[in-house]
């Protein structure tokens, strides 16, 4: 496959170079008509690991990984856009969540949604989609995942249209001598009807169908079965009194968890009675529901937001794959800006409650809280609070399984800066504390996770040389019932600017201490060396290395670990 992945890094470059010169000619002749922006870059890594008495150690790189992001927009008057991307990959041994992957086609490697390759003509209100997407309808419908396929976009004046036809999923037959799992392939396709305004009057219907292609594979995937369903969501958004806005969104789903399921067939099965012939349900086959609303006030001194979300037990959502269903959420969001910009306050606080149909053991509730403060005096000093609880209690009065659980973080940076003569300094402080609390309330067992961090950092700039420095250290203590660890870790980085600022040079070095309890301290070293430099016709090169030398105490006794790490790259912007 790297002889198929190579050479389209290599026409890609190629073509991107003669393209740009190709350009630059072209505005010189047609200033303001043709235009180019944004630009591309590659990397590439090299990683080596040696141990001594550490059989069990698997490295943590590829050998060898090469990548090559291109993202760029090339506009002809003001109604011509022409944005494209391509972002892949040779040498990466992870574009599939399975022990072993697959041999690639050249087809395979290009459609692959990890190696990104679009391209997106718009003229006026009119957007076509081809390559690598991730179509962004509602947040109950389609939005995060990144597939392969074409879409439209239309938005004539107020009007919304979409449409995408897409692949997200590839087949990929079982091999248990490869330890290859399979997977059939996925198609989707989706479209959102509306008209309005992201920020004001909206309404908007969105549709989701997803099935799994039984026929795609020759044998069936060992533990895998194919899935079904679509999605239906409208939206419903308008502003009142100028400074509020309401935002609904209903969705309904109907799923097929096994679609090689038996057909239901029942003249009284109510699924079978609501779609006909339009969609067939199985014995597989469960509907849900599912809603997320707010109320959202915006002032110039202060906003708040009221949210709720329900997502019923058997709601599934086509396009986000790791969406949490069976829970109710209330959330609190407030924000504030006081006393000319010098306190900033802003939280959430919210109660969720799962278990809705009692289908589970247990039932849960969950405090959500959390909290921020700004204060910045004056331009020397600024301080950063930050307060977060998660709480967690189900309701079984009498069983074992009955657990109350908080989780509490604090954490304080305050940040002060000062110019003397030539010199700027800059000294930070930070402070975390993490505590998590469980306790059963039937055998009266307590137990208490705490985690504490204190560090400090110290900067140093000329104003009339290109020389800085910082020196930065740490102490991290993580208490657990019966087993306690530390770590002091201190970091020295220097940096300088030569040939006005072009070439910038940059070393550090961190030196650490790690200590588990009942064993002998273990010793860490990080060393980085690196360059940027910077040229002409926005050029530049990037090279760094890195080397870590681990030292194992008594819990491997003897044991070393040594990693050699290099990665040079290059940027173009035009």
């Amino acid at each position: 496959m790297n002889n198929i992945k190579t050479p389209v890094i290599l026409c890609v470059l190629v073509t991107f170079f003669m393209f740009q010169n190709y350009t630059i000619a072209q505005n010189k002749e047609k200033k303001n008509k043709l235009k180019i922006t944004g630009g591309f870059g590659g990397t590439a890594d090299f990683y080596n690991a040696s141990t001594v008495d550490y059989p069990d150690f698997r490295n943590r790189r590829p050998d060898q990984l090469y990548r090559l992001n291109a993202n760029a927009n090339i506009s002809f008057t003001k109604y011509f856009n022409l944005p494209f991307g391509v972002n892949i990959t040779s040498g990466q041994r992870t574009l599939y969540n399975l022990p072993n992957i697959p041999n690639e086609s050249f087809i395979d490697y290009i459609m692959n949604p990890l190696n990104r390759i679009y391209i997106g003509p718009k003229y006026k209100w009119a957007q076509l989609e081809l390559g690598t997407q991730t179509p962004n309808y509602s947040k109950l419908t389609i939005g995060s995942m990144p597939m392969f396929g074409a879409g439209v976009n239309l938005t004539p004046g107020k009007f919304i249209f979409s449409f995408h036809s897409l692949i997200a999923q590839r087949a990929i037959e079982p091999n248990l001598d490869s330890n290859i799992f399979g997977t059939y392939a996925r198609y989707m396709w989706s479209t959102k009807i509306g008209y309005g305004e992201k920020s004001g009057n909206l309404f908007a219907v969105s549709f989701v169908r997803s099935w799994d292609d039984t026929l795609s594979v020759a044998r069936k995937p060992i533990g895998v079965d194919a899935k079904d369903g679509f999605v239906v969501a409208p939206t419903i958004q308008f502003k009142f009194l100028k400074k509020f806005l309401f935002s609904t969104e209903m969705a309904t789903s109907v799923y097929t968890s096994n679609a090689e399921s038996e057909d239901l067939t029942s003249d009284d099965d109510q699924l079978q009675k609501l779609f006909g012939s339009l969609y067939q349900p199985k014995y597989a086959t469960k509907g849900g529901i599912a809603n997320i609303s707010s109320l959202a006030f915006k002032s110039k001194f202060f906003n708040f937001k009221l949210g709720f979300q329900y997502m019923g037990a058997g709601y599934e959502a086509m396009a986000f794959p790791f969406m949490q269903n069976d829970y109710i959420d209330y959330t609190f969001s407030p924000n504030a800006v006081l006393f000319k910009s010098k306190v900033i306050l802003n939280g959430t606080i919210g109660l969720r409650t799962n278990n809705l149909n009692n289908n589970n053991l247990t039932t849960t509730n969950q405090i959500i809280g959390m909290g921020n403060l700004m204060w910045i005096p004056n331009q020397k000093f600024n301080l950063n609070v930050t307060y977060s609880n998660f709480g967690f209690r189900n309701k079984f009065d009498f069983d074992t399984l009955k657990v109350e659980m908080v989780t509490e973080s604090y954490n304080v940076i305050p940040t002060y800066a000062w110019e003397k003569g030539n010199t700027k300094h800059r000294i930070m402080l930070t402070g975390a504390y993490n505590q998590v609390e469980d306790f059963n309330t039937y055998t009266g067992q307590f137990r208490k996770i705490q985690t504490t961090v204190i560090g400090a950092n110290y900067s140093l700039s000329f104003t009339e040389s290109p020389l800085t420095m910082s020196v930065f250290a740490r102490n991290l203590n993580n208490d657990i019932p019966d087993f306690q660890y530390s770590s002091n870790s201190g970091t020295f980085q220097l940096g300088y600017s030569f040939f006005d600022k072009k070439l910038k040079p940059n070393v550090s070095f961190t030196y650490a201490l790690n200590d588990r309890e009942g064993f002998t301290t273990d010793t860490q070293m990080f060393g980085d060396i690196g360059f940027s430099l910077s040229l002409k016709n926005k050029l530049s090169f990037n090279a760094s290395y890195r080397y870590t030398n681990y030292k194992f105490g008594s819990v491997r006794n003897g044991a070393q670990l040594t990693e050699n790490f290099i990665r040079t790259g290059f940027k173009k912007r035009f």
